[in-house]
């Protein structure tokens, strides 16, 4: 029964690509425009520059954003308990 579910999926998969038009999305996908990496590296494969974005920077901006919404919350907690109380 599974193996008659994974290829019916992948029959399924294909014809929808086909009628969306991303059967060759994979060969046309590039860099976002927007993307802004922090270093450039060797690919370990090709030797190649890719851009990357180190997870460094990914976690501090991650923190960053967490403390502004846990300030803004704590802020809209205290507004209420100032009106209730």
């Amino acid at each position: 029964w599974a193996s008659f579910f994974i290829e019916s999926w992948k029959r399924k998969q294909a014809r929808l690509a086909l009628r969306w038009g991303m059967s060759d999305l994979e060969q046309n996908l590039g860099n976002r425009v927007e993307f802004k990496s922090s270093h450039v590296i060797p690919s370990p494969v090709t030797g190649e520059p890719i851009e990357y974005y180190s997870r460094t920077s990914f976690f501090s901006k991650l923190l960053v954003s967490a403390s502004v919404i846990f300030s803004a919350i704590t802020v809209v907690i205290a507004a209420i308990a100032g009106i209730v109380i």
